[in-house]
Formats: structure tokens, C-alpha cells, sequence
């Protein structure tokens, strides 16, 4: 098991160019799901919690060993986004008219880190573990954390299938 170190826990989140709902596709959630696992299974991110949301992602994560955060999410995202902008481009698909930035180039990331900050201590950890398997069901894409597709809510119940749910906990 690992030891989350004092400040080690991150909260992120980072979206879609013009917010755009990107992954509602879901051959384009799957394909970031399986890219995040990549780094998780390298061994160069833990991953706490995390939801693909139809335009933002949300993780709750710390970089292991001598990996960088930023360089963990530059090449997350940069694979992301070159797969899907470089079949786009060979299909002539409509999106990338809705994609363009202020010089005319097609972005799929939003310009920017998105939000990035530091995990303090546990009860911060359990609130943003807790707002992120919810954010679904904040938004009425899901009635629980379980039933959305995008989300590690369904792990962690099945981890621990004789320990309440995130819907039963008292928070």
C-alpha cells in the first residue's frame, strides 16, 4: 500500500478546448481512461480517484518516483489529444471547426494547467475524493456514483463491497 505524503496528494482538473463536450464520445473517454491507467500501471502516477467528465477531467493523484506532475499530465494529454486531432484531421470531421484557438490551430485541451493544488491533510482528501465520484451525479448524468462508466466510483465498491458506498458514508 502506498503512503501519501504530506502534500504529495493533488487535486486536479484540466478541460476540453471551449469546454466543449469531447467526451461524451465514448471511444474518446476510453481512450483517456486507458492513457491515465498507462501511467498508473508505469508506476509513475497513483491515482486516488478520478471521473471523466463529458468536457473536464478530474483527478486526485500524486507523481511517483522521480516523475514530474507536469510531465505526467503533458504527456497524458498531449497523446490524448494528438490520437483524436490526427483522426479527426484525416476524416474532415465538422469538430475541428469548433476547436480552433485565436491563430486557427484545432486545440483539444483548453489553454492553460487547468486547476492543480496540494491536498492538505485527510479530510480534504475525503472531500475531494467524495466530490469527484459525485460530480456526475451533481451534474444528472448518473443517480449514483456507481452508475457512471467514466468514474474509479466503481472500483472502490468493488474493492470494498462490505464497506458503505460513498452514496451511504457520512460525510
Amino acid at each position: 500500500m502506498h503512503r501519501i505524503e504530506s502534500g504529495g496528494a493533488r487535486f486536479i482538473t484540466f478541460s476540453c478546448q471551449h469546454r466543449l463536450p469531447l467526451f461524451t464520445n465514448p471511444n474518446l473517454a476510453a481512450l483517456l481512461r486507458d492513457r491515465l491507467f498507462m501511467h498508473r500501471e508505469e508506476g509513475t502516477l497513483l491515482i486516488f480517484a478520478w471521473v471523466i467528465m463529458p468536457e473536464h477531467v478530474h483527478l486526485l493523484c500524486q507523481p511517483r518516483g522521480e516523475s514530474t506532475l507536469a510531465g505526467i499530465l503533458r504527456s497524458l494529454k498531449m497523446s490524448v489529444a494528438k490520437t483524436a486531432l490526427d483522426r479527426w484531421q484525416q476524416s474532415n470531421a465538422a469538430i475541428l471547426q469548433k476547436l480552433h484557438d485565436a491563430t486557427g490551430t484545432p486545440r483539444f485541451w483548453l489553454k492553460g494547467g487547468g486547476f492543480d493544488r496540494n491536498v492538505r491533510n485527510p479530510e480534504e482528501f475525503a472531500r475531494e475524493f467524495h466530490y469527484i465520484h459525485h460530480n456526475p451525479v451533481t451534474r444528472g448524468l448518473a443517480k449514483a456514483p456507481t452508475d457512471y462508466p467514466w468514474s474509479s466510483s466503481r472500483f472502490w465498491s468493488r474493492a470494498f463491497p462490505n464497506e458503505p458506498t460513498c452514496d451511504q458514508a457520512s460525510w
